[in-house]
């Protein structure tokens, strides 16, 4: 029988069970304060109020969340060298979050910018590990981390290296170009499944523009799996630019596959000889493209290009949309039962994969809300059970209360 292991995020990270002693931070009395008190392994429990505070965790690896899921505001939070993981849950941070040679779990907070995780090892060459799941994250999102798992978030766009999971998120661009998911370097292998990536389109004027207004980019010899997402409106109007407005941009890969997913009005207009303009730009070699669903705009000069061949996928009607902005599939959608006919991408249900947003079962449709336990997986490949099946969980450590 093969195994698997999970790892189980519970409604709170103080359902995981890390050992140490427990600082209550009342209102009036500084986070900062409690902070240097407070040593490796300890938890911080605040009561809820603004905190105008930039907490510093240096050296030491804390818990802080809320009492009783109160709201707590602080102003920025950095991690130093922390020697273990800095969890932060429930809080709301003004500016940004950095962690430098730490490892930085987020769960349910609300970050006004950006979030940094700046390192894959420590300084004595520890791997770094990254949890953000169920959080808003406004600007950037930036994660080094050697293991991370991005799952069922809100963020603007982010740049990624390592052995990366990201699943069930919304990346919302806000009409401010960048690049959806930008995966990066030789070392990293990031999965990429059911996420919704759109808005990273620019309009008429400003400065001329490289490689923005993706939805998602592979680069430096990274290798990614892109199954069943919806990606659409990366678009760069009557603006000069050159590789921009595409919905997947591989540059460079050692093996990518791109299979499930919906793209459409990823496009350039008002400047000819722009070398984006696409749904899909790919070279040939290291690339699988099968089984999505693709269409163009008035603006748009086609489906696919930079020499990837295009297997058993469908086309949109001209200026059709797959998805509403909910997510929902449009009125009499194509996709159901036309994505990967492989056992181990079959939807809940157990038949063959829906293209878009819903299709396969490696993850939870209401997961940016839901109290239950989240499983994630850590193998990048995607688990099967057929029905009637048997699988064994186990154990990477944690101790679940």
């Amino acid at each position: 029988m093969k195994k698997f292991s999970i790892f189980l995020f519970l409604f709170a990270l103080g359902e995981i069970n890390v050992h140490g002693a427990t600082h209550n931070v009342p209102p009036g009395h500084s986070i900062q304060a409690a902070i240097n008190g407070a040593s490796t392994g300890d938890n911080l429990i605040i009561w809820q109020g603004v905190y105008d505070e930039d907490l510093v965790i240096s050296g030491k690896a804390l818990t802080l969340r809320p009492l009783n899921d109160g709201e707590v505001q602080v102003r920025s939070v950095t991690a130093n060298n922390a020697g273990g993981i800095v969890r932060l849950s429930n809080l709301r941070v003004m500016t940004d979050v950095n962690a430098t040679k730490s490892s930085l779990h987020l769960f349910k907070c609300y970050i006004l910018g950006d979030v940094t995780v700046a390192d894959a090892v420590d300084d004595a060459n520890n791997d770094l590990q990254s949890v953000i799941l169920q959080t808003t994250i406004r600007e950037h999102l930036t994660c080094r981390a050697k293991r991370s798992w991005i799952c069922y978030n809100t963020i603007r766009n982010s740049y990624l290296e390592g052995d990366t999971e990201v699943t069930g998120n919304e990346f919302h661009g806000r009409g401010g170009g960048g690049i959806g998911i930008d995966v990066n370097g030789t070392a990293t292998h990031a999965l990429i499944r059911n996420n919704q990536i759109h808005q990273h389109g620019l309009g008429a004027g400003g400065t001329t523009v490289t490689e923005e207004c993706i939805g998602i980019r592979v680069n430096g010899g990274a290798k990614a799996d892109i199954i069943n997402n919806v990606i659409y409106e990366c678009y760069l109007h009557q603006r000069n630019g050159s590789d921009s407005g595409m919905g997947i941009f591989v540059k460079s890969t050692t093996g990518t596959t791109i299979m499930g997913n919906a793209l459409w009005k990823c496009y350039v207009n008002g400047q000819s000889g722009n070398s984006g303009d696409v749904c899909v730009s790919a070279p040939f070699a290291n690339v699988i493209l099968k089984y999505n669903l693709m269409g163009t705009s008035t603006f748009s000069a086609g489906i696919v290009r930079g020499g990837v061949i295009n297997y058993e996928s469908l086309t949109l009607p001209h200026n059709a949309a797959a998805f509403d902005n909910n997510g929902q599939p449009t009125a009499n959608y194509v996709g159901s039962n036309a994505g990967p006919p492989d056992a181990r991408y079959n939807d809940h249900d157990g038949t063959r994969n829906d293209i878009g947003l819903h299709g396969g079962h490696g993850y939870l449709p209401d997961g940016r809300t839901t109290d239950k336990p989240i499983p994630i997986q850590l193998s990048t490949t995607p688990a099967f059970v057929p029905i009637g099946g048997t699988v064994t969980i186990e154990s990477t450590g944690a101790t679940v209360k």
